[in-house]
């Protein structure tokens, strides 16, 4: 079981009748627990909150460029599951490497400080490919390339806006700490990095049995 903290940014397009992109952030803390289901797959539930965000619309003006709006975004709920596997244990002189299947889901019930009735629902599908090496049996950095899609609803009080992410793909590095803590179990910290396209941030701590 384990707890994290997370934030990232993207740029999304929008049926505004429009085809400039949006940019939408937000952070989030979540609580997951995992267990194993067989055939070296094991399965993780998670579920926790939207801190708070915001939705920046670009909008065109009548001379030449754009207007951003800013849109704050008010707590919300994430909930998730996923799917993991190490295809290849890593050798002394080897790497690992490992596919991981999620889908979450969140929403925000308030879009904007004056539009109460706003609402901001999304889904997304995700599927990684990671490539690590453990140093010592206590630190592992770790590559990981992630592809996912899936639809953003912007529930305006003037319509219904429907939209997905701009790149649909992440390239992301990371590293984790394995602390032993005795009767079999390990106190594991991790941090993950994405600079570009999806950017994106996250540190978390698990305790596994």
């Amino acid at each position: 079981m384990g707890a994290a903290y997370g934030w990232f940014r993207t740029d999304v397009v929008l049926s505004h009748g429009d085809a400039l992109p949006h940019v939408l952030e937000e952070r989030m803390v979540v609580a997951s627990l995992s267990t194993s289901v067989g055939g070296g797959w094991s399965l993780t539930g998670l579920a926790g909150g939207v801190i708070d965000g915001a939705l920046h619309a670009l909008l065109p003006r009548s001379e030449s460029g754009v207007r951003r709006i800013r849109n704050a975004l008010g707590p919300g709920a994430v909930i998730g599951v996923a799917l993991s596997r190490t295809w290849i244990e890593e050798t002394s002189r080897t790497p690992f490497l490992s596919t991981s299947f999620k889908l979450a889901a969140s929403y925000i019930p308030v879009v904007g400080q004056a539009n109460a009735s706003d609402g901001l629902f999304a889904m997304d599908l995700r599927a990684s490919l990671t490539v690590g090496k453990t140093i010592g049996d206590v630190f592992t950095p770790y590559l990981s390339v992630r592809a996912f899609g899936g639809p953003i609803l912007w529930m305006r009080v003037d319509g219904l806006s429907v939209g997905t992410d701009r790149y649909h793909v992440q390239v992301a590095l990371g590293a984790s700490l394995h602390v032993p803590l005795g009767d079999g179990r390990t106190l594991t910290a991790t941090i993950d990095a994405s600079p570009a396209l999806e950017r994106s941030l996250s540190a978390g701590a698990a305790v596994s049995f």
